[in-house]
């Protein structure tokens, strides 16, 4: 009896200090270098576990060809060191404790080999001047798996919850497909719908703006952007994939369908989703500001505008709640020759959402202290369209034209039901309140841009012409139904509100680019804005004995008004190899002309200003970056601001326009 008790105490104090010493974590360290003892910067370094080869750390070495890879647990590894153009090595090793490996020497590949086989590693990680490649042969990912799980794998790639991914301290901004555009701007298009087994690498790099790529001239400008490299058999030919699951007991769905045809010159998408597990599978972006509208007249039981405009909101519920979900949409990217290519994109989604809430809360004051009780009932109904396109055609090497744009179709309702009671602290109801508000409504958006492009003979003189057009019109209804009861009396609102806005901008614009010197450049530009917009705010209060309306003078309001701005400027440009910056100056005229047609009012304002910008980037050793920009514009008061009456329709922040306002 007592071997065993023996034996049992012997057997717990090993396991205990097994598991506090595989718990321990270390540091691997060393030295990258060239056959001449030289060191190599940012040459790639992983730590990949020996039974599976799955990546445990990676690293880059530094200007000294140094690195380190830290919170290592005891373990066998390979060593698996890379550089672009010199051969991999991948060397065994066992960590239980911190270990200074030493100089790692690289032999460079001799590109003129002809007959020889070489049998490829798989490399993680390549960095290739200003892009980080990872191979994705190297990041295990489950069967059907999308991008969005592939890109999670990925050190150094963070993805929400929403699906927003977050790369080298910067959100991505655009995703593309073998360098095409997939399904317009919207990077959760392609990672939540696309197969991960048929990507073979992800590129992760800063796209210039097109003035940089065209002109030569670096502006500053980057965009964050992931590349999706398909695999050669997913380039010509079909590939796709459909999954479908069903939950009990809460009857929850999910179906996916996508289906691809790639050639070299087409590129072909087709896909579908429905579910209600509150996965869109897309961004709210388009239809934000739509659905905000109805947000905006519901606050507070009677409703704000902003600027002319309901305010956005909404869409934060949608990520809330129980939401079904529903989308199609097709993609079609196809090269005409080698000098046009054509890429269009429509989507279509439906978002159905049901949102019950109790809030309760206690507000402490020195002199009353009470707690309010509330709850909420809301439900979404939305449907959107998405149509985008861009054609471009290359005249030559030096010239170029761009044609794109966007047309959006948004309609949708929306009920919100709220209930809310104070209670004192002997628990006496000191007041509660109960309100139904019921939305509808829909716009339409649109906007073109054409742009022409010309190099000349002498190198770094360039021209770039460019015109816009921009719609957009929204037409909301909603109505409210309210009772508010207090200690000593009761009051109620009934009231309908409509809202109507025609929205049109149009715009052109030049630059001109002469080089002076090598590096250096100047820069002159002029651009043309006008905005013409016309208001309808409508507020009924309704007589509920016979549903008779009347106009409520007070709330509702109609103008219409013109904005427009003259802007030339200069800048002077330096572009060296580890840095660029700019420096320049714009003077503007912005107008300013509304007609009250509430009050009969004339509104014309004219304002003048002078508007500094500076830019810097800076390259620092090790793959670090600074960037500055300083930039001013102008923010004119809308014509709301500049009224001088009484706006009461959100009681707890009631304002009134103040004539005498100035641009900031």
């Amino acid at each position: 009896m007592k071997a065993i008790k023996l034996f049992t105490c012997t057997f717990f104090l090993l396991l205990i200090g097994f598991n506090a010493f595989a718990q321990q974590k270390y540091v691997v360290s060393g030295k990258v270098v060239d056959e001449l003892s030289q060191p190599l910067a940012y040459a790639t370094v992983l730590l990949l576990q020996a039974s599976d080869s799955v990546m445990a750390e990676f690293s880059v070495t530094n200007n000294k060809g140094v690195f380190q890879l830290k919170g290592i647990q005891f373990g066998k590894y390979l060593l698996q060191t890379s550089f672009l153009g010199y051969s991999t090595t991948s060397n065994a090793i066992e960590v239980g404790s911190n270990i200074d490996y030493g100089e790692i020497q690289l032999l460079k590949v001799d590109k003129d080999l002809k007959g020889v086989d070489i049998e490829a590693e798989v490399v993680p990680i390549t960095i290739k001047e200003d892009t980080v490649e990872y191979n994705s042969a190297a990041f295990k990912t489950q069967p059907n798996a999308n991008v969005e799980d592939l890109l999670k794998k990925l050190p150094g790639v963070t993805v929400e919850k929403d699906g927003s991914i977050t790369t080298q301290g910067e959100q991505v901004q655009k995703v593309l497909v073998d360098g095409k555009e997939f399904f317009g701007n919207d990077p959760k298009i392609a990672t939540k719908n696309l197969p991960a087994d048929a990507v073979d690498k992800i590129q992760v790099f800063d796209e210039k703006s097109d003035f940089s790529e065209f002109t030569g001239v670096d502006d500053g400008e980057r965009t964050k952007t992931i590349n999706l490299l398909l695999k050669e058999g997913k380039k010509s030919g079909y590939f796709g994939n459909a999954t479908a699951g069903y939950g009990v007991p809460d009857d929850v769905y999910e179906g996916k369908l996508t289906l691809n045809r790639f050639t070299r010159s087409t590129q072909l998408s087709v896909l579908g989703m429905a579910n209600n597990i509150n996965d869109q599978g897309f961004s709210f972006n388009d239809y934000v500001n739509f659905m905000g509208g109805f947000r905006s007249l519901m606050e507070s039981g009677l409703g704000t505008f902003q600027n002319g405009r309901p305010s956005a909101g909404l869409s934060s519920s949608l990520n809330s709640g129980i939401t079904d979900a529903l989308a199609g949409g097709l993609n079609f990217n196809y090269d005409l020759s080698k000098n046009t290519d054509l890429r269009t994109s429509y989507f279509y989604n439906k978002i159905q959402n049901t949102l019950l809430s109790t809030t309760e809360r206690q507000y402490f004051n020195n002199a009353n202290n009470y707690n309010t009780n509330s709850s909420t009932r809301q439900s979404t109904d939305i449907d959107n369209h998405r149509f985008n396109y861009r054609f471009k055609h290359d005249f030559s090497k030096r010239s170029d034209i761009k044609v794109k744009g966007t047309l959006l179709y948004n309609e949708g309702s929306t009920t919100l039901i709220q209930d809310q009671k104070s209670i004192d602290e002997t628990g006496a109801t000191q007041n509660n309140n109960s309100s139904s508000n019921v939305g509808t409504g829909d716009s339409y958006d649109g906007d073109a841009e054409l742009t022409y492009r010309q190099k000349f003979t002498k190198k770094g003189r360039s021209i770039v012409l460019r015109g816009s057009l921009a719609i957009a019109n929204d037409d909301l209804q909603s109505s409210l139904n309210a009772i508010n009861n207090y200690t000593t009396y009761t009051d109620s609102i009934l009231q309908r509100q409509f809202y109507f806005k025609d929205q049109l901008e149009l715009g052109a614009r030049t630059s001109y680019v002469e080089p002076l010197g090598k590096g250096r450049y100047i820069e002159i530009n002029y651009r043309y804005q006008q905005q013409q917009s016309d208001l309808n705010k409508d507020f009924f209060d309704v007589d509920p004995s016979d549903d008779s309306q009347v106009l409520n003078e007070n709330l509702t309001n109609k103008y219409d008004n013109t904005y427009r701005y003259n802007s030339a400027g200069v800048n002077y440009r330096l572009d060296r190899e580890k840095y660029n910056a700019s420096i320049g100056l714009d003077g503007q005229i912005s107008e300013l002309d509304g007609n009250l047609i509430s009050t009969g009012q004339m509104v014309n304002r004219t304002y003048r200003n002078l508007l500094p910008n500076f830019r810097l980037n800076y390259q620092f050793a090790g793959r670090k970056r600074l960037r500055f920009n300083y930039e001013t514009a102008i923010n004119a008061p809308s014509i709301e601001q500049l009224q001088p009456i009484v706006d009461n329709s959100n009681p707890l922040q009631v304002y009134e326009g103040n004539p005498n306002l100035d641009a900031e």
